[in-house]
């Protein structure tokens, strides 16, 4: 039924065109499709049947292939189709949150300033473990005098 209807739109868009219109027309869905569309049924439906009980016995088994073939592209597509959904769900729950990406990287900062190879050679320099005690904006340590100091920023209070 659809196939009649295609051809019957493309059939009057044919002989529309052929009629020369005023206003120019602006679909060529009749010039592309139409080839294509004639192309599909002047495909051979069905071959000549062959009289000789080898010729049936080869196609019979070529069609049972094809049925094999396209039952397999089907599961295929579908196992594709749940990999790359489950694939998707795990990228997206791999992402790193802002914050533990800030603390990853304040981690791999401190962790090479405070490299084994460089706290022998510790003068005027201080570790990692023992922060500068500059008075800066924010609150002050000695607010914090009961907790230990860690290599995190100041608004970020321990969750002890």
């Amino acid at each position: 039924p659809a196939k009649g209807k295609r051809r019957k739109i493309l059939e009057d868009l044919a002989s529309l065109r052929a009629s020369n219109p005023e206003e120019p027309m602006v679909s060529t869905l009749d010039l592309e499709e139409a080839q294509d569309f004639l192309d599909v049924d002047q495909a051979p439906a069905e071959e000549e049947e062959c009289g000789n009980p080898m010729c049936k016995e080869k196609v019979k088994k070529l069609q049972d292939q094809v049925a094999d073939l396209n039952q397999q592209i089907d599961t295929l597509t579908d196992s594709l189709k749940t990999v790359s959904q489950r694939y998707r769900l795990l990228r997206k729950r791999s992402l790193p949150t802002p914050s533990s990406q800030v603390t990853r990287v304040t981690r791999k900062l401190l962790s090479a300033l405070g490299s084994p190879g460089e706290k022998e050679e510790e003068g005027p320099e201080q570790s990692v473990a023992e922060p500068e005690e500059v008075e800066g904006p924010g609150p002050s340590k000695k607010a914090h005098s009961g907790t230990t100091a860690y290599p995190f920023p100041d608004h970020v209070p321990a969750l002890s």
